[in-house]
């Protein structure tokens, strides 16, 4: 096992599935007017904001505000992965110019469990009134581990805090 929370860098994956979004704008353009073509980016950072790497979904054409994206983007060879986070921007695809920054959120993976079951993130809002439904695994090779039980207390030993 590496640092706290780690495993090693060879086993260490990020498996994240993107299941939908709500409330996306409809139609988004000022000039020409169009349907919501959406997709995922994400960006794996290390603990000094250094992108580490770079996941996409597919663009959903004509998705409208309600896609159902319903893809796994997976994360290999990730060093100190506990020390890491995400940053998951949804976007809206442009057929000229640039795309359309719709929302994002930052989650911090020194908080997931050590598990192979998914954690759901759904409802997550991106800086407006828009959510993704999103879900993280460890593949149980690294995170928090189960909380350790505290021993009985001695019923014969003192209840007091200090001796004297």
């Amino acid at each position: 096992m590496g640092a706290w929370g780690n495993g090693e860098k060879e086993q260490n994956k990020l498996y994240m599935r993107i299941d939908d979004a709500t409330s996306l704008p409809h139609d988004v353009g000022t000039i020409i007017k169009d349907t919501t073509d959406p997709y995922v980016f994400v960006e794996l950072k290390d603990d000094e904001g250094k992108v580490l790497a770079k996941k996409q979904s597919k663009i959903l054409y004509n998705a409208g505000d309600n896609p159902s994206f319903n893809e796994e983007l997976i994360f290999e060879d990730i060093e100190e992965p506990a020390g890491c986070s995400i940053l998951i921007t949804v976007w809206d695809k442009e057929t000229s110019g640039r795309d359309k920054r719709l929302g994002h959120t930052e989650v911090s993976l020194g908080e997931l469990p050590r598990t192979s079951e998914y954690v759901s993130y759904h409802g997550t809002t991106l800086g407006c009134v828009c959510k993704l439904n999103f879900a993280l695994h460890t593949g149980s090779t690294w995170g928090n581990g189960t909380p350790v039980d505290v021993p009985e207390e001695n019923a014969a030993a003192p209840q007091c805090c200090s001796m004297m």
